[in-house]
């Protein structure tokens, strides 16, 4: 596959499935634009994380809305608008990570034209 960016060697990780479904992301740019669907990596290229490589290069997003209203609440987050999109098994490949179980890792196909599949919640 031709990802969004560059990936290190085993990333996604075999575990991860293709997505099929409905997800949430929170977004700061009302409308949405490419920069609210950067990786961490590609928004603070030096900045150390306490993640894999491959985890920073990826995009969270929640399959359920309670994922993205909890972090919502946070201070640093209140800003920011919930968006939804589905996405089809040729859009990439997620994984479920973190500690909320509606979390996934999402690695992003390059041709998946995000915002014109975007609704604003």
């Amino acid at each position: 596959m031709d990802w969004i960016e560059e990936l290190p060697d085993n990333c996604p990780p075999k575990s991860a499935e293709k997505p099929n479904g409905e997800f949430f992301r929170l977004v700061e740019n009302n409308p949405a634009d490419e920069d609210d669907f950067a990786s961490h990596r590609a928004i603070w290229a030096k900045k150390k994380f306490n993640v894999s490589e491959c985890i920073a290069r990826s995009l969270s997003i929640f399959s359920d809305v309670s994922g993205a209203e909890k972090i919502k609440k946070l201070p640093r987050h209140k800003s920011k608008s919930i968006v939804k999109f589905v996405l089809k098994k040729d859009m990439g490949l997620i994984k479920q990570t973190g500690r909320d179980k509606f979390h996934h890792s999402w690695w992003r196909k390059k041709e998946t034209d995000i915002l014109n599949l975007i609704e604003y919640l």
